[in-house]
């Protein structure tokens, strides 16, 4: 009974000793048991942890690999994990460039998939153009004409029409050919680089897009569970499925 109405009475209320303004001043805030204990505590658990990665680099196998060195690179010291490119297509809105931070903060979502069909409509006509100048560049031509200038030959030699008649002899090569090569090859490595700048934008677009929908479908009704979390380390979004809902 004694006990209880010790607990039930109120008691003393115990504060810290103040301490002199002049002290704080010049040493700052006197550190309590508390304090100690806290500092102390942090300051063993950080030199256990250098003395196991002491004993982990002592021990260490040269020849250890592991398949997440693949996609992994040193930087400062420290071990970063590269992104392919599903993931690099997965970063969520805050995480991207400005360009499509952007885009999706300020169009509609109808603009982008106009923007997209636009986009993906002008890379494939690229595409075929540039198969057609492959495939004319590849093609050799078969005109021929004949031509007499000596007389005492007694069969006249073939030429092609875009050749002078001195290539027919194998005197030298045709310069006009050779610069027809030169000029389908310059053009057909900026068709490429061309290609590949649209490529990239419209990877761009269905990106921005895909996290338009996705933003869309959150704000929407409906049951929904979570596939796979967000990744912190990586910047990937959550997956969301949602509960299928009968129709009337």
């Amino acid at each position: 009974m004694s006990s209880f109405s010790k607990n039930v009475l109120p008691r003393r209320e115990h504060r810290e000793r103040a301490q002199p303004a002049s002290r704080i001043s010049k040493h700052g805030l006197l550190e309590k048991k508390k304090d100690y204990k806290l500092r102390a505590k942090d300051h063993n658990r950080k030199r256990l942890r250098v003395k196991l990665l002491r004993e982990k680099a002592a021990f260490r196998n040269p020849d250890e690999f592991y398949f997440g060195m693949i996609n992994s690179v040193t930087d400062g010291g420290r071990i970063r994990r590269v992104l392919n490119t599903k993931e690099k297509d997965a970063i969520p809105i805050p995480n991207r460039d400005r360009e499509q931070r952007l885009l999706a903060e300020t169009q509609d979502s109808r603009y982008v998939q106009l923007k997209s069909n636009t986009e993906r409509a002008s890379l494939q006509k690229l595409k075929q153009r540039l198969h057609f100048t492959a495939q004319a560049a590849s093609t050799s031509r078969t005109h021929i004409k004949f031509e007499d200038n000596d007389d005492d030959e007694e069969y006249p030699v073939p030429v092609k029409h875009d050749q002078e008649p001195a290539v027919a002899h194998g005197s030298r090569e045709n310069p006009k050919h050779s610069k027809l090569q030169r000029f389908v090859a310059k053009q057909q490595a900026k068709a490429y680089k061309h290609i590949a700048q649209k490529n990239e934008r419209l990877q761009k677009l269905d990106t921005v897009l895909a996290d338009m929908q996705t933003s869309k479908n959150l704000l929407s009704k409906g049951r929904r569970f979570v596939v796979r979390p967000s990744d912190a380390n990586t910047g990937a979004p959550a997956v969301y499925r949602w509960q299928r809902e009968r129709r009337r």
